[in-house]
């Protein structure tokens, strides 16, 4: 039995999808955010409490929830090759494909808070793979930096290719390459 914090993150969770189905039609936005706490009953101090960054918290939110299945998998399966751990990064997001391109219109406006976002979910890739980082913390970070431009490129094509995603499976294929990750 679940005890309230854990009570507590799922009903975040659900609010998180629920604001990120709604944001793919209404765009990522403090409006649609203000439309939806008003829909669903949150009152200001609420959404405050929720969401103290407004809607780039929500962004955050969504890349956590994403994250924790890229966890799940790690967990499950053990560690994989990078190429692996991106494609089925991209298939667990399927249902939210229109939810990040709204985000990433959002994201546009909030490059650095962006990159941040990126780059824990850049961290756990490297943690979850079959051959994560070794040496000096400088080389550490040169690599996740340089997988957080490559992903998010990988991003970018996902969202303007269609099934079954050709374009994308060559960029996550030379993402892994130049990173030497397979």
């Amino acid at each position: 039995m679940p005890d309230a914090e854990d009570q507590q993150h799922c009903d975040k969770d659900v609010l998180i999808l629920a604001f990120a189905r709604l944001a793919a039609t209404e765009g990522w936005t403090e409006k649609t955010l203000t439309r939806f706490c008003r829909e669903h009953g949150i009152t200001a101090t609420e959404q405050g409490q929720y969401w103290p960054n407004g809607i780039r918290s929500l962004g955050h939110g969504l890349n956590i929830y994403a994250d924790a299945h890229t966890q799940a998998d790690f967990q499950q399966k053990g560690k994989q090759p990078l190429s692996l751990i991106l494609r089925r990064r991209f298939e667990q997001n399927e249902p939210f494909k229109f939810s990040v391109l709204s985000l990433a219109r959002s994201d546009l406006w909030h490059p650095v808070d962006t990159f941040r976002r990126t780059w824990k979910t850049a961290s756990l890739f490297w943690q979850v793979q079959d051959r994560p980082i070794s040496g000096a913390t400088l080389w550490q970070n040169l690599k996740t930096g340089l997988l957080v431009i490559f992903y998010s490129l990988c991003v970018l094509i996902w969202l303007s290719d269609k099934p079954p995603y050709r374009r994308l499976g060559v960029w996550v294929q030379v993402t892994a390459r130049i990173l030497g990750a397979r």
